[in-house]
């Protein structure tokens, strides 16, 4: 079901559980609220909303940057209840600024293929980005594992390039690395040990400065990992709601 709170759109799967608890999924540079779907699926016993950021999917362009993006997703969380926030790229580094307001109604963090920074961005993809064009043979290798047919249908979620490029220019400066210190609620980090854009170290970091938090890293996956390892994934958030409730 595709709804508007605001200027944001967003998809929400109603969940059939008696639980009380709200999944809210926070996509990453260039895509929109599809991209997430097919792990939302797996967890669909539970209420899922599925976001699109200012500019992206069906949202209002309010502006593109790091503060608005943020202010976005907490005005979108008011009134809302027992809240798992899962962001994946981009949308894990947003999900971690929120995360470190302390806001009672969320109880926990999923971080997928993220980073608090990405000072360490392949140089020469983020010179084209700056010339106004994007080398989607990079993305496609960043992506990784294309053989599985959701992965292939997913890919075409990216886009268009203009808002690839905008994103970009916001993962190249954003940095949140003070807030992880004031991180309170259970965070689970994940990524793939084959990662190139969103790399495995940026994840240990977030790991050893968040004080509760958990990191699983899957072998041979890279960025496309909500999407690959989706049924994994989806149980260690079910797994993680049990232990909440």
């Amino acid at each position: 079901m595709i709804l508007n709170k605001g200027s944001i759109e967003y998809e929400f799967i109603s969940g059939y559980s008696k639980s009380c608890i709200n999944l809210v999924f926070i996509h990453g540079s260039g895509c929109d609220k599809r991209f997430l779907y097919s792990l939302a699926q797996q967890v669909n016993e539970y209420n899922c909303y599925l976001l699109d950021l200012p500019g992206h999917g069906g949202s209002e362009d309010t502006g593109y940057n790091a503060e608005n993006y943020i202010n976005s997703i907490n005005t979108f969380l008011n009134n809302m209840d027992n809240v798992i926030l899962i962001g994946h790229s981009l949308g894990g580094t947003l999900t971690l600024s929120i995360l470190s307001q302390n806001i009672p109604s969320i109880k926990s963090g999923i971080i997928i293929s993220s980073s608090a920074n990405f000072f360490k961005m392949d140089k020469e993809f983020l010179k084209k980005i700056h010339d106004g064009t994007v080398d989607m043979n990079y993305l496609i290798e960043c992506a990784g594992n294309t053989t599985d047919p959701v992965a292939i249908k997913t890919l075409n979620y990216i886009g268009p390039e203009n808002i690839i490029i905008k994103d970009f220019l916001i993962d190249e400066i954003i940095n949140v690395e003070s807030c992880l210190k004031n991180i309170n609620v259970p965070t689970t980090i994940m990524t793939g040990s084959d990662e190139i854009l969103a790399l495995v170290e940026y994840s240990e970091y977030m790991h050893e400065n968040i004080e509760n938090s958990n990191l699983i890293i899957f072998p041979n996956e890279r960025h496309m990992l909500p999407v690959t390892q989706r049924e994994k994934i989806g149980r260690i958030i079910k797994d993680l709601i049990q232990s909440l409730c």
